[in-house]
């Protein structure tokens, strides 16, 4: 008889994680963090592991399929990551959006910013979300937040995908649209997060009205 056909070879194993660390001061930037790991992504579809400490300014980020497509941001809880105003293409860009292919985790970092999803998965955990220093405020009562590009100021706008809240605060916001959270689409999940004082408000002839 013929002897059996040879077994198929073993799976390969996935790829390693591929990580920095980036901290105040040091020669490794977030905006460069995220630039080496579009590199990493590209050529081995690693998750990208970024641990941060202290204060950042970030562009505003897209992470898609093809971009940072398996991204985990994550800190102690002293890392913040704020729009860099000074380098915008576009003044309603929100400070992360998150695209159909993506895996994107924040874990402990404090969101300086709206969040877009519009597809895609995100997780965030243990995180203050649109969160805006006194600068940004605009001059009235609670955190003001800047506009997401579609006239909605959201700290959380979906659209699409999947996003899941855990251990979350939206605190003290004031948005035209939606406040802490805007949801036309996707699915959302929110488990042990804390909502407090966050206001819908519009302007007219001069006088916000909550």
């Amino acid at each position: 008889p013929s002897p059996p056909p040879p077994s198929p070879p073993p799976p390969s194993p996935p790829p390693p994680d591929w990580g920095h660390t980036v901290t105040p001061g040091g020669e490794l930037t977030l905006q460069r963090a995220f630039e080496l790991s579009e590199v990493a992504d590209n050529a081995t579809s690693a998750k990208v592991i970024i641990n941060l400490q202290g204060a950042h300014m970030l562009t505003p980020r897209t992470m898609s399929a093809a971009i940072n497509s398996r991204v985990l941001l994550r800190s102690d809880g002293s890392a913040i990551i704020t729009r860099n105003e000074s380098a915008l293409d576009d003044v309603d860009a929100p400070l992360l959006s998150i695209d159909a292919g993506a895996t994107v985790e924040v874990d402990g970092v404090v969101l300086n910013g709206t969040v877009l999803v519009r597809g895609g998965q995100l997780d965030i955990r243990n995180t203050d979300v649109g969160y805006l220093t006194a600068s940004n405020s605009g001059g009235g009562s609670g955190r003001r937040l800047q506009d997401d590009g579609t006239g909605a100021r959201a700290a959380l706008r979906v659209l699409g995908g999947s996003t899941t809240l855990s251990g979350c605060t939206f605190a003290g916001l004031v948005a035209s649209h939606g406040s802490a959270i805007n949801m036309l689409g996707g699915r959302l999940t929110v488990d042990g997060s804390t909502f407090i004082n966050n206001q819908f408000s519009f302007r007219r002839y001069g006088t916000n009205y909550p």
